[in-house]
């Protein structure tokens, strides 16, 4: 396809997949309030045997004509270590260890030295599997970037915001999952918008400054959010959300196709694909960290002291340390029977409960107001794209060759 008609194609795409994300959230609650949690993972297993058998027999198995010979294998040898040492310490260290252990330290200090000598191999390697010479084309930077802060910082406000629903505004796992229903359908018809309206014009910037900024806007609204606010905001400010997660999703691999030459194209795409799924990742355990600290002290500091003086020590740490801790139905009462026997009263446990909510509410609001300023920065980086010409026709290697020095040119 021609980069014009890439952007309505990958709206097509990108709507299929939504469509997935419509129905995952109310299923999964479905699952965690009814038959159990685990239920999240059975129901993939069909899914996935369908999935199979489909891709086996429609997907043509085209050659290229290159020889095995040819493959990166010591790039692909050393990244993947690379990229696993980097996800483990960013997962290890949110769940488990810290950030200033000498096990998150070392996996560090490893994916940072095979990510080194990952570059040197791309450098001497006639095909390398992300080619250095891609990251002098300005554009493939910048969008690279602005993917990388995206998925990183701005994506985790839907990571995030069901567990909000849940622990401050009281809402059921299932409720949580269809509130966040209506950013995907505002995804979806942003989407289809945004490629007929790139298929039509050839113009991009002006779409991605206004995603980023509906989605910095949606994240800034819903840190104004607080305990016993009605729900209805939280489906409105989702919509504005999908609306400019729609408009910058798409057009990101549409410009990311029309800045390189074409025979790039692939690795161009997959390489982006490849950082934003690592930003995802690090972002969330980030975030995540954020989270479980501004909770730990917003709630010793809003929790009474009558509260605390007869609540046990356990009880205590159990509340500070687990703000999920009022969802789980088994847990709570558990820890309510605990303190109940340890004199305190019904009231005085709700008033725990209440601190406990107002904590993950201020915790939420730190992590919105963050992903808010990243919306900003986004805008920033947004308004520095040059706006390239999209070409209308497919480019034979020497044509994308030939307009490779011009884009490049423009783009400074």
């Amino acid at each position: 396809y021609t980069p014009i008609e890439r952007a309505k194609y990958v709206a097509y795409i990108l709507a299929i997949i939504t469509a997935g994300t419509l129905l995952g959230p109310p299923v999964g609650g479905f699952f965690a309030d009814g038959p159990g949690w685990r239920w999240c993972f059975f129901i993939n297993i069909p899914i996935g045997v369908i999935a199979l058998a489909t891709i086996w027999t429609t997907l043509p198995n085209t050659r290229q004509g290159g020889r095995i010979s040819d493959i990166d294998f010591t790039g692909a040898a050393v990244l993947t270590p690379a990229t696993v040492a980097g996800l483990l310490a960013a997962g290890w260290a949110y769940e488990a260890y810290g950030w200033g252990s000498a096990i998150t330290v070392g996996l560090l200090v490893a994916a940072g030295v095979l990510l080194v000598g990952f570059v040197v191999i791309e450098i001497r390697h006639p095909n390398a599997i992300i080619p250095m010479e891609l990251f002098r084309n300005r554009m493939y930077v910048l969008t690279g970037v602005i993917a990388i802060l995206s998925s990183a910082v701005l994506f985790s406000v839907p990571i995030y915001l069901p567990t909000f629903i849940q622990t401050s505004l009281g809402a059921s796992a299932q409720m949580s999952g269809l509130l966040i229903m209506p950013q995907a359908i505002a995804l979806v018809a942003m989407s289809f918008i945004a490629g007929r309206v790139v298929e039509r014009t050839g113009r991009f910037k002006q779409l991605v400054v206004v995603g980023c900024g509906l989605s910095g806007l949606a994240a800034f609204l819903l840190q104004t959010m607080g305990v016993g606010d009605p729900l209805w905001q939280v489906a409105l400010y989702m919509v504005i959300f999908g609306m400019g997660s729609g408009l910058v999703t798409p057009l990101i691999n549409v410009i990311v196709q029309a800045c390189v030459r074409q025979e790039d194209t692939g690795v161009a795409t997959s390489s982006q694909m490849y950082f934003r799924q690592i930003a995802g990742v690090i972002g969330v355990a980030l975030f995540g960290v954020l989270l479980t600290t501004t909770y730990s002290s917003s709630f010793t500091e809003n929790i009474e002291e009558e509260v605390q003086a007869a609540m046990p020590v356990a009880v205590f740490e159990e509340l500070r340390d687990d703000a999920t801790l009022s969802i789980d139905a088994e847990r709570i009462e558990e820890v309510r029977t605990t303190f109940l026997q340890a004199g305190g009263t019904e009231a005085l446990f709700e008033q725990a409960l209440g601190a406990q909510q107002e904590a993950a509410a201020a915790a939420n609001q730190r992590l919105f107001l963050i992903s808010a300023i990243g919306g900003l920065v986004l805008v920033v980086l947004a308004l520095a794209f040059t706006e390239i010409p999209l070409r209308g026709r497919t480019s034979t290697p020497r044509e994308a060759e030939d307009e490779q020095p011009a884009t490049a040119s423009a783009s400074r």
